[in-house]
């Protein structure tokens, strides 16, 4: 039996890996170009 609950969790629980992960991933693509947009934000 499938409790409703347990399912929602599951699934917030996958869709907030799921984001962490493509930050992981932008992070990694824009490392080069991150710092000089962190800057400009911070600056």
């Amino acid at each position: 039996m499938w409790k409703p609950a347990g399912l929602i969790g599951s699934t917030a629980w996958g869709l907030w890996l799921a984001a962490v992960g493509v930050v992981l991933i932008v992070q990694r693509r824009s490392a080069s170009t991150g710092s000089i947009r962190a800057a400009r934000y911070a600056g």
